[in-house]
């Protein structure tokens, strides 16, 4: 008899989501899986936007010692877009030897605004007003990079030893 068996770790697979809402927007994301001989790689990359959401307010509050009024409105606003990217690749140089590599980027740009007016009335007078703006603008990046060699010994399959290289940088503004 002749038995033949199939390696059921090799091939690849790929996953693909998309999405769109009110609130998040529009994102893409890719999931692909590769294992051919020694080779693997696995990851995750994808972009997203966030549509502009505006969203108003309006507070009174009233002071009956000195019968004064504090009255704000105005309104908040967001929006923001995102790209990542992740991923794991592995080399099999025997059964005791193996290669790992790793990657993990991300770049965001968010922007807040808030837009209002604060204005005091005392004895129906008004005492102060004005209007502010207040912009909030952020960049945000990372990058996270590894190496690994790991080594196996021949006398005790349990016992592993790695050497492990990291690379991290965050340049956040």
């Amino acid at each position: 008899n002749i038995i033949t068996t199939k390696n059921a770790d090799q091939g690849y697979n790929v996953n693909l989501n998309t999405r769109y809402n009110n609130v998040w927007g529009s994102g893409l994301n890719i999931n692909p899986t590769v294992k051919e001989g020694k080779f693997g790689f696995s990851g995750y990359m994808g972009f997203g936007k966030q549509n502009k959401a505006t969203n108003p307010f309006d507070n009174t509050q009233t002071f009956f010692a000195d019968q004064s009024v504090l009255s704000q409105n105005g309104s908040n606003s967001f929006t923001g877009n995102y790209k990542y990217f992740e991923g794991e690749f592995s080399y099999e140089i025997d059964t005791l030897n193996l290669l790992t590599a790793s990657i993990d980027y991300n770049d965001g740009v968010n922007n807040q605004e808030t837009d209002g007016k604060t204005k005091t009335v005392l004895n129906n007078t008004t005492q102060q007003q004005y209007y502010s703006m207040a912009p909030n603008n952020s960049d945000s990046k990372g990058l996270d990079a590894a190496f690994n060699y790991q080594i196996g010994f021949k006398r005790n399959k349990d016992q592993l030893l790695t050497i492990s290289y990291q690379y991290n940088n965050s340049p956040n503004t």
